[in-house]
This record gives C-alpha cells, sequence and structure tokens, in this order.
C-alpha cells in the first residue's frame, strides 16, 4: 500500500513538473490522484483520466481539460475561470465554492454535480447536461445556458433571471415560476434582470478585490 502511494505521488509531481516545464500531458492517466493545491495554468492536456481525483484549491485558470473524465473528482474551491472543459465528464463532481467564471463548458455532463456557492459568472453551459445539480447560491451572472438540461436541479428563479441566455432549455419543475419548460427564443432575461446583474458583479468584486 506505502509502495503504491508513493508510486501515485510521484505521477502526480512528475505531471505538474511537466506542465511547469511547457510540456502538454498526452494520454494522461491519473485516477484518484490528489493534487490539493496544484498550480496548472493555462496548459493543455488531452485525454485526461481524473476521475475520483483530489484537486480543490487548484489553480487550473485557463487550463485545456476538453474531454476530460472528472467525474466524482474534488474540486472544491478550485480556480477554473476561463478554463475549457468542452464535453467533459463532471458528473457528480463536487465544485462548491469553485471559480468556473467565464469558463467554456458546452455540451460537458455535469449531472449530478454539488456546485453550491460557484461562481459561474459568464460560464458557457450551452448544451451541457447539469440535470440534478445543486447550484444552490451559485452565481449564474451573464451565464450561457442555451441548450442546457436543467431538469431537477436545484436553482431558483432570480439566479436564472441574471442568465445571458435560456433559449431551448429544459427547466426544473417548480410551482410558481414564471416560466416554463423553455423560454421562447429571443426573449431575453425576465425584467429586473439588469439591476440583478449589476449587483451580482458588484458583489463578485468584492469578493476577489478586482473587477
Amino acid at each position: 500500500m506505502k509502495t503504491l502511494l508513493v508510486v501515485l505521488v510521484g505521477v502526480a509531481l512528475l505531471v505538474v513538473l511537466l506542465a511547469s516545464a511547457g510540456y502538454a500531458a498526452k494520454d494522461t492517466q491519473l485516477m484518484q490522484i490528489f493534487l490539493h493545491g496544484a498550480g496548472l495554468i493555462d496548459r493543455s492536456y488531452t485525454i485526461v483520466e481524473l476521475a475520483n481525483a483530489s484537486l480543490d484549491h487548484a489553480n487550473l485558470r485557463s487550463v485545456t481539460l476538453n474531454d476530460a473524465n472528472l467525474i466524482n473528482a474534488n474540486l472544491i474551491k478550485a480556480d477554473l475561470s476561463g478554463a475549457y472543459l468542452i464535453h467533459a465528464h463532471l458528473s457528480f463532481a463536487n465544485l462548491r465554492g469553485a471559480d468556473l467564471s467565464g469558463a467554456y463548458l458546452r455540451g460537458a455532463d455535469l449531472s449530478g454535480a454539488y456546485l453550491r456557492g460557484a461562481e459561474l459568472i459568464g460560464a458557457d453551459f450551452s448544451a451541457a447536461n447539469l440535470s440534478d445539480t445543486d447550484l444552490r447560491g451559485a452565481y449564474l451572472s451573464s451565464a450561457n445556458l442555451s441548450g442546457a438540461d436543467l431538469t431537477g436541479s436545484t436553482v431558483v428563479e432570480e439566479q436564472l433571471s441574471s442568465c445571458k441566455s435560456l433559449e431551448g432549455a429544459t427547466m426544473p419543475k417548480r410551482e410558481g415560476w414564471s416560466w416554463g419548460p423553455a423560454l421562447p427564443p429571443s426573449s431575453g432575461a425576465p425584467a429586473g434582470a439588469s439591476s440583478r446583474l449589476a449587483t451580482a458583479r458588484r458583489e463578485c468584486c468584492t469578493r476577489r478585490r478586482h473587477c
């Protein structure tokens, strides 16, 4: 067991060193690897296997992880702002408090993911699977949710009202909501969204100390 742990840690350190040297990891398989607080900023990785990996507080800003397997990964408070996660597999991942502002998650699978308190400002979730996700307290200002599946997700109407687009999205069924399963094309956000967007941005700036 100790030998296996040493090997796994060694592999993780090797990947970090290669990333810092400017190399792209090809066919990387790092299942159940612990990379707590790792810095993999602005790197490109292909065919990445990171299922069950621990990447909490990791600096993954602008990283490219398209099609990556991050199922059940721990990404608590990770910085994924501007990251490319197109068609990535993030089902049941823990993204509590993570920063995904400006990230690209087109067609990604986030079913069952935990996104409570995550910053999703300006993120692209078009055609993404967000079914059964926990979005309580998440910031969705200017996010693109066109064509996304929100069936069974935990989200409130006020959060969605500040999104950039909800065209063609499948909405969770909520009694008393002012819209149905999907907003009509080019309907835009409901009245009052602009003021809530401005408020959300001010709050974000205050927390992050910059705009």
